[in-house]
Protein backbone atom coordinates (compact mmCIF):
# COMPACT_ATOMS: atom_id res chain seq x y z
CA UNK A 1 0.00 0.00 0.00
CA UNK A 2 1.15 3.04 -0.94
CA UNK A 3 0.56 6.42 1.56
CA UNK A 4 2.31 8.73 -0.29
CA UNK A 5 1.16 7.90 -4.28
CA UNK A 6 0.10 10.85 -6.37
CA UNK A 7 -3.10 10.47 -8.76
CA UNK A 8 -1.47 10.30 -12.04
CA UNK A 9 -4.08 12.66 -13.43
CA UNK A 10 -1.73 15.62 -12.37
CA UNK A 11 0.64 14.78 -14.65
CA UNK A 12 0.35 15.24 -18.60
CA UNK A 13 1.21 11.92 -21.08
CA UNK A 14 3.85 12.17 -23.53
CA UNK A 15 2.50 12.91 -26.81
CA UNK A 16 5.95 10.68 -28.29
CA UNK A 17 7.86 8.40 -26.63
CA UNK A 18 10.49 7.91 -29.53
CA UNK A 19 14.06 9.28 -28.36
CA UNK A 20 15.61 11.72 -30.45
CA UNK A 21 17.91 13.75 -27.64
CA UNK A 22 18.83 12.90 -24.13
CA UNK A 23 17.04 10.67 -22.19
CA UNK A 24 15.86 12.24 -19.02
CA UNK A 25 15.66 9.98 -15.68
CA UNK A 26 13.75 11.52 -13.00
CA UNK A 27 13.75 10.15 -9.30
CA UNK A 28 12.15 11.21 -6.73
CA UNK A 29 12.54 10.00 -3.04
CA UNK A 30 14.34 11.11 0.03
CA UNK A 31 18.42 9.61 0.25
CA UNK A 32 18.00 7.04 2.86
CA UNK A 33 18.96 2.98 2.75
CA UNK A 34 15.53 2.18 1.53
CA UNK A 35 15.80 3.99 -1.78
CA UNK A 36 18.70 2.38 -2.71
CA UNK A 37 20.61 5.65 -4.60
CA UNK A 38 24.15 3.62 -4.46
CA UNK A 39 22.05 0.56 -6.76
CA UNK A 40 20.66 3.72 -9.21
CA UNK A 41 23.97 5.64 -9.81
CA UNK A 42 25.84 2.26 -10.43
CA UNK A 43 22.98 1.64 -12.86
CA UNK A 44 22.98 5.06 -14.47
CA UNK A 45 27.10 4.99 -15.16
CA UNK A 46 26.22 1.81 -17.38
CA UNK A 47 23.34 3.05 -19.04
CA UNK A 48 25.65 6.08 -20.15
CA UNK A 49 28.02 3.45 -21.88
CA UNK A 50 25.06 3.06 -24.58
CA UNK A 51 23.13 6.49 -24.58
CA UNK A 52 23.28 9.67 -23.51
CA UNK A 53 21.04 11.51 -20.64
CA UNK A 54 20.77 13.10 -17.35
CA UNK A 55 19.61 11.58 -14.46
CA UNK A 56 17.81 14.16 -12.08
CA UNK A 57 17.35 13.41 -8.25
CA UNK A 58 14.71 14.63 -6.23
CA UNK A 59 14.52 14.75 -2.63
CA UNK A 60 16.79 15.48 0.51
CA UNK A 61 18.28 13.12 3.41
CA UNK A 62 20.92 11.96 5.63
CA UNK A 63 22.52 9.46 2.81
CA UNK A 64 22.46 12.77 -0.01
CA UNK A 65 26.81 13.62 0.70
CA UNK A 66 27.58 10.19 0.67
CA UNK A 67 25.89 9.83 -3.04
CA UNK A 68 27.34 13.31 -4.11
CA UNK A 69 30.86 11.61 -3.47
CA UNK A 70 29.85 8.67 -5.68
CA UNK A 71 28.87 10.93 -8.11
CA UNK A 72 32.11 12.62 -8.03
CA UNK A 73 34.26 9.82 -7.75
CA UNK A 74 32.71 8.47 -11.19
CA UNK A 75 32.64 11.78 -13.22
CA UNK A 76 28.89 11.74 -13.20
CA UNK A 77 28.65 15.50 -11.86
CA UNK A 78 27.76 17.14 -15.28
CA UNK A 79 25.04 14.20 -16.12
CA UNK A 80 24.14 14.06 -12.55
CA UNK A 81 21.81 16.96 -10.94
CA UNK A 82 20.60 17.31 -7.64
CA UNK A 83 17.60 18.83 -7.57
CA UNK A 84 17.23 19.05 -3.60
CA UNK A 85 13.68 19.28 -2.02
CA UNK A 86 10.65 19.96 -4.39
CA UNK A 87 6.82 20.78 -3.96
CA UNK A 88 5.97 20.42 -7.46
CA UNK A 89 7.38 17.46 -8.95
CA UNK A 90 4.48 16.65 -11.34
CA UNK A 91 5.09 20.67 -13.21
Amino acid sequence: MIFNGRDLTDYLAKSSYTVENDIKILHIGRFSKQKNHEMLIDAFNDFLHECKGNLFLAGEGELQPEIQQKVQKLGLAERVIFLGLQSDVHK
